[in-house]
């Protein structure tokens, strides 16, 4: 017995080593300030990708590293920043170097302008969840003659799945054929509900975005749990039980340019509306709006 306890804890410890060798572990920082960057995206140069946790640390198993050429490290707000595999392996820590964000110029008035709600109020009938990365859009454009600059952006989140879990919210220009287009310039700008079933708001102003009939698409991404991204090990894309969007179904629409998605990784976005439709099916709009005036 005695000689049997003495092998199994040498087998264990040595198991241990050596999944420690395989793992290479990485912290994201910025460059300036030495602090570190929470949840920097991760692309590989083939496909797929990954997003470092709240810490800003990466863990990668080496035996995936080397099958890649290149990692693009990319956060709002930073330069993106691309590292060949063979540099990467001789270091610990990447730097990214902050962006100025120029805004466009503006005329301020004294006139009093009433806020419009733009986008989808309605929050019932279906959830949304996403992998890693996954993005999900909608358009909010401005009806009717209305437009003005955009103020907040609410997300309405529900308190299935791990509510409090951050999430990313990004803004895409329209490109020429109605699809989700330029990325438009921001910080990098999270957020979280406290316990679900509730709107979720942060303010846009600062950026002067301008909002009419042709619009801006509005994109909420699923950002790794915490305390389970820790146990991955770098994994491509793991299904993290982080925050569920609310939504709302319906079929009364001709406009096929309104829902899209798109994996982290992907070059394409996916046409949610148009996919549904063919299969004769009601489609979820993603409860998101936006105050503009």
């Amino acid at each position: 017995m005695v000689r049997f306890s003495f092998f199994s804890l040498y087998f264990v410890l040595a198991t241990t080593f050596l999944i420690a060798q395989e793992t290479k572990q990485f912290s994201i920082n910025e460059y300036t300030t030495k602090n570190n960057i929470p949840f920097v995206e991760i692309l590989f140069n083939k496909n797929g990708g990954t997003i470092a946790n709240e810490n800003g640390k990466l863990f990668i198993n080496k035996t995936n590293l080397i099958k890649y050429d290149t990692l693009t490290f990319i956060c709002m707000g930073y330069k993106t920043k691309h590292v060949q595999i063979k540099d990467l392996l001789l270091i610990d820590t990447i730097f990214l170097d902050t962006t100025f964000i120029k805004l466009p110029e503006i005329v301020v008035s004294n006139e009093k302008i009433k806020e419009i709600i733009i986008g989808n109020k309605k929050k019932g009938g279906c959830q949304i969840s996403g992998y890693t990365g996954t993005e999900y859009v909608l358009k909010l454009y401005a009806p009717n003659n209305n437009s003005g600059y955009l103020q907040k952006i609410g997300v309405y989140v529900t308190k299935k799945g791990y509510p409090s879990n951050p999430f990313r919210l990004k803004l895409y220009k329209v490109d020429k054929i109605g699809s989700p287009g330029e990325l438009i310039e921001t910080k990098d700008i999270l957020m979280q509900a406290s316990k679900g079933d509730e709107w979720v708001y942060v303010d846009v102003a600062e950026y002067f975005i301008y909002v009419n009939e042709v619009g801006v698409f509005a994109s909420v991404q699923w950002l790794p749990e915490g305390k389970d991204h820790s146990k991955t090990s770098g994994a491509i894309q793991t299904m993290e039980s982080g925050h569920i969007l609310g939504a709302s179904l319906s079929r009364k629409t001709d406009r096929t340019d309104l829902v899209f998605r798109k994996y982290l990784g992907d070059k394409e976005w996916k046409n949610d509306v148009e996919w549904f439709k063919k299969i004769d099916s009601n489609f979820p709009i993603p409860s998101i709006i936006g105050i503009i005036k």
